[in-house]
């Protein structure tokens, strides 16, 4: 564990980024975990930390897929697009994601040289697959998230 200092100055004692911890899991999070780890997905495990002599105890509080914590987070993905023939595309992987707080932006270029921001109603919970298929639709330069 390192101590380091926040950009406001507090100290805070980190962990070296590629240590490896041990935590531990209670039966009821164990059931949780069980099915993910069968299905080999990416994870998103919140901790308890506790000091234990010169180290850490750490103990697992929760566990989800870490897609379905992306989507929940509701980021704001800007889509580029260079052709019209994107939108239909767009719109079918949109609605298979699915609702949630996600904010979608989509960029029309606008010749010669402007482009026009449409914003779309409502709100998308798009996964890491999804922003994956977004980014693989013919016509679709980027999709960039904030």
């Amino acid at each position: 564990v390192e101590r380091v200092e926040t950009p406001s100055g507090q100290a805070i004692e980190e962990f070296p980024p590629r240590a490896r911890r041990d935590v531990s899991v209670s039966p009821e999070t164990l059931g949780i975990l069980r099915p993910l780890l069968e299905e080999n997905a990416p994870l998103l495990v919140t901790v308890e930390a506790q000091p234990k002599d010169d180290d850490w105890r750490l103990t697992a509080t929760g566990v989800e897929a870490l897609d379905q914590a992306i989507a929940r987070a509701g980021a704001h993905f800007k889509v580029f697009l260079n052709d019209g023939a994107a939108v239909a595309p767009l719109r079918a992987t949109l609605e298979r994601e699915g609702t949630g707080k996600g904010r979608v932006s989509i960029f029309v270029p606008i010749p010669p040289s402007r482009e026009a921001e449409i914003t779309l109603p409502g709100g998308y919970a798009i996964s890491a697959r999804g922003r994956a298929a977004l980014k693989a639709i013919p016509g679709v330069i980027d999709v960039v998230e904030l």
